[in-house]
């Protein structure tokens, strides 16, 4: 399913995060909303006749990471955050076993890490922001985490104790990251937004955009996207 700004803001309202009311094709458009991840300052664009620069590879590589990094930490969050007879908590409860369950959270921990990493080497003010987003809903959950063994290091990033969260019984970890809790909700809605973020600014630096909003090609043969559908 194709996820459209207007989804996204309607999914803000409904999980309690602030709408952001810029959409995705209004930063591709808007050089002055993109700050350089190198230099901090507001960038410049380093196509020439249509032709990315190596500073704007090694950025849209750092943006495909990102999306890739995001992505994961979405999947495992959503999963985690899954209901019904077919979803972890219900399958641990009924096979008295939290193995898949742990494993699971250990993946949404190291995809957590891993997006953090990739929002700061990427840089710019929104991942700025979803990264302080994602640190903020760590925080109002640190109790509930530290519970099963999760907490936070100094640089940001989540240590797993494995032993506690290996002993931890099943009401402490849906209390923690299942449908006991929100936090996996939101975490899965602001790295959908991390996502398409990264995607939409890692094909902007393939591109043109002409002043109307519709893309231009300044090189013959590039091919042509419609990030709407």
């Amino acid at each position: 399913m194709r996820i459209t700004t207007q989804m996204l803001n309607e999914t803000s309202r409904r999980t309690g995060i602030p709408v952001n009311q810029t959409s995705l094709l209004d930063i591709i458009n808007n050089e002055d909303s993109a700050l350089d991840p190198l230099s901090g300052s507001k960038k410049k664009s380093n196509n020439i006749f249509g032709m990315a620069s190596p500073v704007d590879r090694m950025q849209k590589d750092s943006y495909k990471k990102l999306e890739k990094s995001a992505d994961s930490l979405k999947e495992c969050a959503a999963k985690l955050g899954e209901v019904g007879a077919d979803s972890l908590f219900q399958k641990a409860e009924k096979e008295q076993s939290t193995e898949a369950l742990t494993s699971e959270i250990q993946k949404m921990v190291d995809a957590y890490n891993d997006t953090m990493e990739q929002l700061k080497k990427s840089g710019g003010a929104m991942n700025g922001f979803y990264k302080e987003e994602l640190a903020s809903l760590v925080d109002g959950n640190a109790d509930a985490l530290k519970a099963v063994g999760i907490t936070k290091n100094k640089d940001g990033s989540l240590k797993v104790d494995s032993k506690t969260l290996k002993e931890a019984d099943l009401d402490s970890l849906r209390k923690a990251v299942g449908d006991g809790s929100d936090f996996t909700q939101k975490v899965s809605y602001i790295s959908s937004r991390v996502s398409a973020n990264a995607s939409a600014y890692a094909e902007s630096l393939s591109s043109q955009y002409n002043a109307s909003g519709s893309l231009y090609s300044g090189m013959p043969g590039t091919n042509h996207y419609n990030l709407w559908g």
